[in-house]
């Protein structure tokens, strides 16, 4: 038998073991590979598609490979770890270190050139109608063609070569430093019998809690603040949940007498305790990684699906002309033209128009402009888009931010004074509305009637600013007719809901799609990682459940048993990622319009569900290997 034929039966002999590892570099290596084959393609930069689409699949290349290094070391390390007493054994019988080195070298490049041709063979083969769902995710003209990639599978096979040849050298410093003893005892070394702080695991609640509260009422203007203290918070407070709270849980259980004695729950929560400290720190990464992807996956299908919600924010109505006097003759002939291309095109609409006095607004040292309008002006045009009717008094005043989203003005003056050069007047301000009414932007001051005509009567005409917008149903069926309008309305404050609209799906739908599939990578490397961890472990425990059959428990106690374990295993650190994500999704909430409850419930049940097949998976590993032993 030749060195690579001895290297090629320890992989193949070790299959099971390394499956999991070898599938998620496969699919890394896959989705790496797609990205890139749209990256070089040659319709990418033309006219067709924006050059943003280029950069943005770059990115996302750049944060799979950074990812693979560190998934990819700590696999093998893992690995070499768990087989650290066959390599002893080599030792023994009489192998030198530079034979030992070229063995875990050929082995690990096995599993990587194995990976990459799988990989790409994979991926070459689904690129058409990876390009396909991509043209239908985008809503393009006509579908992105198929061509071959050569520049994407030459960039693939290099970066990943590399990768797995310096993963290779890597793990041999995890091997060259232990002695001969130390790799005989392998990851069989005595247990300490598990301890927690009590500071900890309260500290741990305590920190997460605080995060959680940060999230609550975080909005646009807080969230960019309250973001790295969140992270900086959650980090640390899962660590310590798993790796002391979860300690102080099982000792609480272990004294309800109740259930700690009742059938095998007695050996299932002491030997669960040992589980939960050795597994601690990926049941962390494990827990960080799944939120992170519920979290990710939640808000790019969140901003995808509430496209239209967030124009409608945007752009209050579908079409508007704005102008002061200066430009009042092409205001009256755009807006004829407006109507004359809506009459031509058969489309039932609704328009108003108003005017609106510049004038300044002083609250404390600050004095900005602003333009009023008339309380029966604000509640036609309320009518229009939907906003409740409004009622105010002659001291009252109705501000409007004028901004895009909600949360981003901050305002809480009780009092404000409104004046042009021959009058001012101090003020109440009743309420605050933190949005637009109007296409433009600015703050906006809502008045009474009489104060508004007490204004007008004193403003000089060129001053005047008039408003003019047409609204209509099924708006976002109507690409075409913005396209045809553009052509014809020069006038530089022509607004449109229907062009805002189409530019966030053209950006929603890129980033969504880009990100979709780097969430379900993160997903499926932390299923792998805990995966390979706990079937590496299968072999240390089948001692304890030989002991077990010994004092005559049944097969059928000791699959209950492996079931509970294995269930607490997997699904705890889905289910603190799943309540991590659900504060992440109530900021999101706060900061776009329209519900993301139903996008996200949705994600989370479609995670739930692979993370189920993940762990039938494994208990039905366990279970055979029970069997066999016994």
């Amino acid at each position: 038998m030749s060195f690579r034929q001895f290297a090629f039966k320890n992989v193949m002999r070790n299959k099971q073991s390394y499956s999991a590892y070898f599938l998620s570099s496969v699919f890394t290596v896959l989705i790496f590979f797609l990205y890139a084959v749209i990256s070089f393609h040659p319709e990418i930069n033309n006219e067709a598609l924006p050059s943003t689409v280029n950069m943005g699949f770059v990115v996302a290349e750049f944060i799979i490979y950074f990812f693979a290094v560190f998934f990819v070391y700590y696999s093998m390390s893992t690995f070499v770890k768990n087989r650290s007493k066959e390599f002893g054994l080599l030792t023994i019988l009489g192998i030198t270190k530079g034979q030992l080195n070229r063995l875990v070298i050929l082995e690990n490049m096995m599993i990587g050139i194995g990976a990459i041709i799988t990989g790409i063979a994979i991926g070459f083969l689904f690129s058409k109608l990876f390009l396909m769902i991509y043209s239908l995710v985008l809503a393009l003209d006509a579908p992105i063609s198929f061509y071959v990639p050569t520049n994407a599978i030459v960039l693939t096979i290099s970066l990943f070569f590399i990768l797995f040849l310096a993963n290779s050298f890597l793990t041999l410093f995890s091997i060259n430093k232990n002695r001969v003893l130390e790799l005989l005892q392998g990851s069989r070394k005595p247990k300490k019998y598990p301890t927690y702080s009590w500071i900890l695991s309260i500290m741990a609640f305590i920190l997460i809690g605080f995060a959680y509260y940060l999230s609550f009422d975080a909005n646009l203007r807080t969230i960019f603040f309250r973001m790295i203290p969140i992270l900086l918070l959650v980090i640390p407070g899962t660590y310590f949940l798993f790796t002391q709270a979860s300690i102080f849980i099982i000792r609480i259980l272990q004294k309800r007498k109740s259930t700690y004695y009742k059938k095998t729950n007695m050996l299932t929560i002491s030997d669960l305790s040992y589980k939960m400290k050795d597994n601690s720190s990926i049941l962390t990464v494990v827990a960080i990684m799944t939120a992170i992807t519920f979290t990710a996956t939640g808000v790019l299908a969140s901003f995808y699906f509430s496209k239209k919600d967030q124009a409608e924010q945007f752009y209050p109505d579908v079409f508007s002309i704005s102008s002061d006097g200066s430009t009042m003759e092409q205001y009256e002939k755009e807006k004829e033209n407006l109507n004359q291309n809506l009459m031509e095109e058969s489309i039932t609409f609704t328009n108003n128009e108003f005017q609106l006095l510049p004038v300044k607004i002083s609250y404390l040292t600050d004095q900005s402009p602003t333009s009023i309008m008339s309380l029966t002006d604000f509640n036609i045009q309320a009518k229009h888009i939907g906003l409740k009717q409004l009622s105010l008094n002659e001291e009252e005043i109705f501000l409007i931010s004028g901004s895009d989203v909600e949360g981003f003005f901050d305002f809480d003056e009780s009092q404000v004074t409104l004046m042009t050069e021959t009058e001012s007047h101090t003020l109440n301000v009743k309420e605050v509305y933190d949005g637009k009414v109007i296409n433009d932007y600015g703050l906006r001051t809502v008045v009474h009637d009489e104060l508004y005509r007490s204004f007008n009567e004193n403003m000089n005409p060129n001053e005047l600013q008039r408003y003019y917008s047409v609204n209509f149903p099924n708006w976002e069926r109507q690409e075409q007719l913005d396209i045809d309008l553009k052509q014809t309305i020069t006038h530089p404050n022509f607004n449109s809901k229907i062009a805002g609209f189409y530019l966030l799906k053209n950006i929603f739908s890129e980033i969504f799609f880009i990100g979709f599939f780097i969430s379900i990578l993160f997903f499926i490397s932390a299923g792998s990682i805990l995966y390979f961890k706990l079937y590496n472990e299968i072999d240390r425990d089948l001692d304890h459940y030989k002991a077990l059959s010994k004092i005559g428990l049944t097969i059928s106690e000791m699959r209950n048993i492996a079931s509970k374990q294995l269930a607490v295993l997997f699904f705890v650190p889905f289910l603190v990622a799943t309540v991590h994500a659900i504060f992440a999704f109530i900021a999101l909430q706060n900061m776009i319009p329209g519900s993301v409850w139903f996008v996200c419930t949705v994600t989370i049940l479609s995670y739930l569900l692979i993370q189920f097949l993940y762990y039938l998976f494994i208990l039905r590993l366990y279970v055979r290997k029970i069997q066999l032993v016994m």
